[in-house]
């Protein structure tokens, strides 16, 4: 309706109707909220940044956030991932990655579960779900590039594919 009456010509027909000090006023807004949308898109990548243990001086000094992928691609998780020493040089310096220093990653991305849970008040018996569990082994499988899904992803093509899923599993305990 906004687009109709801002007369943008996306995605609908102008409107002949609508008055110029009106047409003005959607513009306007439409404008506002792109900017709002953009800085509000800027703030929440400060909050990752601020909100991970990765950037907090947790982090070791012979960790750097420079992530080279191996998969040529990098996303937004590769912020949030150490580089990673070729296999060749693994070999030759076989004590580079510690016990001490595996204990620390794995507190860091434990911490960040741990903030993931209390900032949006998740119940920990979500920690207990099958699902839970596969949905670490996953990332942890896909490793550097992940693009995390986004809210649209997850209400859209995802959601369907999950209902899918489960409609075909009601539909084998109902044959039972």
């Amino acid at each position: 309706m906004k687009e109709h009456l801002a007369c943008t010509h996306k995605n609908v027909r102008p409107c002949p109707k609508v008055l110029d000090d009106v047409k003005k006023e959607i513009n306007d807004y439409m404008n506002k909220w792109a900017v709002e949308k953009q800085v509000g898109h800027q703030k929440f990548e400060e909050m990752v940044d601020v909100g991970s243990y990765y950037g907090d001086g947790f982090v070791s000094s012979c960790q750097s956030p420079q992530v080279v992928s191996d998969r040529g691609v990098r996303g937004p998780m590769d912020r949030f991932l150490n580089n990673v020493v070729d296999d060749k040089e693994a070999n030759e310096r076989p004590s580079l990655r510690t016990t001490s220093r595996e204990k620390e990653a794995r507190s860091r991305v434990c911490l960040d579960i741990g903030r993931l849970f209390y900032k949006n008040a998740l119940a920990f018996n979500i920690a207990r779900s099958p699902s839970y569990f596969n949905m670490c082994r996953s990332i942890g499988d896909y490793g550097r590039g992940l693009v995390p899904p986004s809210m649209h992803e997850l209400r859209t093509w995802i959601l369907k594919e999950e209902v899918l899923t489960t409609e075909k599993f009601v539909e084998e305990v109902k044959k039972t």
